[in-house]
């Protein structure tokens, strides 16, 4: 599980909510009574669809940062800009 969360903060994810994927997943294959190979898959599975996630949302942050500079605003005041 270390690797999971260490794969999602490596493709930007918040180190705590990587934490929380991880963890979610891993609580929820285990209470279906899932084991070894598929508590892990299960774990895996998790941290794709959350970097998919992530990338859109990082994607489409970066098309309404551009199109904002495009009409002369600031692109400061869109969550995750720093």
């Amino acid at each position: 599980s270390v690797t999971a969360m260490n794969e999602l903060v490596k493709a930007g994810e918040d180190p705590k909510m990587a934490g929380n994927v991880v963890s979610r997943s891993a609580h929820q294959a285990q209470a279906e009574g899932l084991k070894g190979k598929e508590l892990s898959e299960r774990v895996r599975k998790a941290v794709q669809e959350r970097k998919s996630e992530h990338m859109q949302m990082k994607k489409k942050m970066q098309e309404q940062a551009k199109e904002m500079k495009k009409q002369g605003q600031k692109p400061s005041n869109l969550p995750g800009k720093k």
